[in-house]
């Protein structure tokens, strides 16, 4: 080793800076040629140092340093090297001297294989002594852009193409476009509108290559992404990647499987780096890295011991788990938990993690994070955040280890609406605490909007048959259809007014749910209903703001397969043209029932629910008689309360209508001569829960309501009662006092 190899780059890089700021052009020379003599693979520190030079204006010198350090990449039979620094010299300065030869030896190095370089180096001028060099090799690249059986891409939509004929004589040459075959260009102008590409070119591999890309599409599937990233730029939005294979290359439903197995084999390779998200931005590295380092400096990036756990384990899912990985990942743990201020939920996180890295210290982090969750009294706090396995393993210990108050904590992880937990928890909790859950399950059905996506989780269970029938007494499975699609239509209504943007997925849920398996689960449920209430669901479904038009059409698609009869019209409207679907209501009336059924949600049911529980942790329900009349009291509550649901759907407010008055409509007082009676009488027709009988009010449900409604004024009309038949003359229609109080 010479004494200038010993002398470490960065003294070499200190001391040209120093000339540089100092103006010590001499010195600048100097330090230069020495450095490239000794680190000619530097090139790119080597070209921004005579850069400086230029913008300096010593262009002359950093031209001299340039055809210097090109002649030495020549003489070393770097071609590509000496091309590349011959043409940095010719930007820096003309007037180099032996410039013109050089740049003519590197393009015969270069272009060696090209059978007409001769002829275009002719046409050029540039082998000539006068004329400028500049615009020389502009026109020699030109000519050298394109040969016969080179690929190329139009840019203004013709697509990919290939060079058939090259006439260099004529200029000219022919190219057969994807979509114009058998093109005549001349070869100055194609340069201009046409982009060369190499042979090994992502469009290349599709329109020309295409049975080598299928090849590696199955054998090498990270190789595809490597020529389509070095085809754009080194990097891509994996979105971007996927709508150039998807359809052209692939089907779509091929893509996900062959996406789960190229993921995998791309983060074993060392030459891409791949970033997070549904769409990873997919980058070329520089330098190729060994996959235990990568995991390794990525962990280290972040702070959070539960992010390095997450990340770590999306590798290890992928990669087979070799000592240098383990080894690699073990370390950053190590350093993690060293740290002080680590949380408790990070630290159990990074112990889970060690102890599935099979390394000697595995089994002893393993038996620490048993003890962190059997010492925790919030196992939720402690594990919400945890991936799914290492949640599932914590709430397993806590009830193998069956310490005091296990089912509480298991319980608050269900209540706390983990889904993904809520099939272990009811293992767990079915046989140990059944009035957990039955409180549990109450409360989900007399609310579902509280826990929306845990009662979507209980719905399936329950129309599945998965939660045992004793768990939820007094429900049905057209009571718990009803209550999806109720919460369906509400939450598609908050969200078309800006609510909550994380409900979208439980819709997306919710109709995965509904139309899942070639919706065999709703099928199965249409075939029990009845007609009626086919028709009641059929409403209900078309105009639901929770669901699709196509997911829509599926289930009323099933519901004419079921109920043939379903659109045909049924009974005559029995309100003289009232719709039967509606229930109309003063607001009075109506916050009279709503206030019913808050009353029995939030008071009567949780009562009754504590009563189940506490008789059915007596055990033995089939001989327990406390268990049954609190179970029959149960059914009745949960039915009514589903009735009252269903009405205050259905109901509408009446608005006082507008007079003068020629028939008599809901929401007037009509005075009446009874002539079978012989006597006047008044009423106001209002709704079915507006009724006060003392003081006139009747429905528009009632046999006298139905019959005068729609009559005109001194009107004679028959009416049937339960008494016998009554003759009525409609004598005043009017407004309606007793509508204008409960209106306000």
């Amino acid at each position: 080793m010479s004494e200038g190899d010993a002398i470490p780059v960065e003294a070499f890089r200190s001391r040209i800076g120093s000339a540089l700021g100092s103006r010590d052009y001499a010195e600048v020379e100097a330090g230069w040629k020495e450095y490239s003599s000794l680190h000619p693979g530097e090139r790119d520190y080597l070209l921004g140092v005579t850069e400086q030079l230029t913008k300096s204006d010593k262009g002359a010198l950093a031209g001299e340093l340039l055809a210097g350090f090109a002649a030495q990449l020549q003489a070393a039979d770097d071609a590509e090297g000496a091309f590349e620094v011959a043409r940095q010299s010719l930007r820096a300065s003309q007037r180099t001297e032996g410039l013109r030869e050089l740049l003519v030896l590197t393009y015969q190095a270069r272009h060696a294989s090209n059978a007409n370089l001769d002829r275009f180096l002719a046409k050029s001028g540039l082998p000539e002594e006068g004329g400028s060099m500049r615009p020389q090799v502009d026109a020699l690249d030109r000519y050298l852009t394109f040969e016969e059986g080179a690929y190329v891409y139009h840019k203004g939509g013709w697509g990919y193409g290939e060079v058939v004929e090259f006439d260099p004589d004529e200029e000219s040459m022919v190219v057969d476009f994807q979509k114009r075959r058998g093109h005549q260009m001349n070869i100055l102008s194609a340069t201009k509108i046409l982009k060369r590409l190499p042979n090994d070119h992502f469009g290349v591999y599709q329109h020309y290559r295409r049975e080598e890309l299928d090849a590696l599409i199955k054998d090498d599937p990270a190789g595809v992404f490597r020529i389509f990233l070095r085809s754009f730029s080194g990097k891509a939005q994996l979105k971007k990647i996927r709508e150039s294979i998807v359809p052209a290359i692939m089907a779509k439903e091929e893509w996900s499987r062959w996406w789960n197995r190229a993921k995998k084999a791309i983060l074993k390779d060392p030459e891409i780096r791949i970033g997070k998200g549904s769409s990873p931005l997919m980058e070329l590295r520089d330098k190729a890295k060994p996959i235990e380092v990568e995991v390794a400096e990525k962990m280290r990036a972040l702070a959070d011991g539960l992010g390095q756990a997450a990340l770590a384990r999306e590798y290890l899912r992928n990669l087979d788990l070799v000592p240098a990985l383990a080894e690699a990942v073990a370390k950053v743990v190590r350093e993690s938990l060293d740290r002080a201020t680590i949380s408790d939920p990070s630290r159990l996180a990074l112990l889970y993690l060690l102890s599935d890295l099979k390394l000697d210290e595995s089994a002893q982090a393993g038996e620490d994070a048993i003890g962190m969750v059997k010492g925790t009294d919030n196992l939720r706090g402690l594990i919400s955040k945890l991936e799914l396995s290492d949640r599932k393993r914590s709430v397993q210990t806590i009830a193998e280890a069956a310490a005091s108050g296990w089912t509480d904590q298991v319980a608050a992880m269900m209540e706390g609406g983990d889904v993904d937990l809520a099939d272990l928890c009811l293992d767990l909790l079915a046989k140990k605490r059944p009035d957990i859950l039955i409180n549990l399950f109450t409360r989900l059905s007399t609310n579902p909007r509280e826990h929306p996506t845990l009662f979507l989780w209980y719905a399936r269970n329950y129309l599945g048959g998965n939660i045992p029938a004793e768990l939820v007494p007094g429900e049905s499975a057209d009571a718990t259809m009803d209550k999806l699609l109720t919460l369906s239509n509400q939450i598609g209504l908050e969200q078309k007014r800006g609510g909550d943007e994380s409900l979208k997925e439980f819709l997306r849920q919710l109709r995965s749910f509904l139309t899942a398996r070639r919706m065999k689960l709703f099928h199965t449920y249409v075939e029990s209903i009845s007609l009626d209430y086919a028709r009641f669901l059929n409403a209900k479904i078309s105009r639901n703001r929770g669901l699709t038009d196509q997911t829509k059409r599926s289930l009323v698609e099933v519901l004419e397969i079921n109920h043939p009869k379903l659109n045909e019209t049924g009974r005559e409207a029995p309100t003289g043209g009232v719709p039967d679907d509606v229930i109309y209501t003063t607001l009075r009336g109506y916050h009279s029932k709503e206030a019913e059924l808050r009353h029995m949600v939030d008071e009567e049911i949780p009562e009754n629910a504590a009563d189940l529980g506490r008789a059915a942790s007596f055990g033995d329900m089939s001989e327990n008689a406390e268990y049954s009349a609190a179970l029959e009291k149960q059914s009745f509550l949960m039915q009514r309360v589903s009735e009252l649901r269903t009405a205050l759907e259905r109901a509408r407010i009446i608005e006082q209508p507008e007079g003068p008055y020629e028939k008599v409509v809901i929401g007037t007082r009509v005075g009446v001569r009874n002539e079978t009676r012989g006597a006047d009488e008044s009423f106001s027709i209002l709704g079915p829960w507006d009724v006060d009988l003392d003081k006139g009010i009747i429905s528009y449900l009632s046999p006298v309501g139905k019959g005068l409604l729609g009559r005109a004024l001194n009107e004679r009309t028959e009416i049937e009662l339960p008494e016998g038949s009554a003759a009525y003359v409609v004598n005043s229609i009017d407004n309606d006092k007793y509508l204008e109080e409960s209106s306000q």
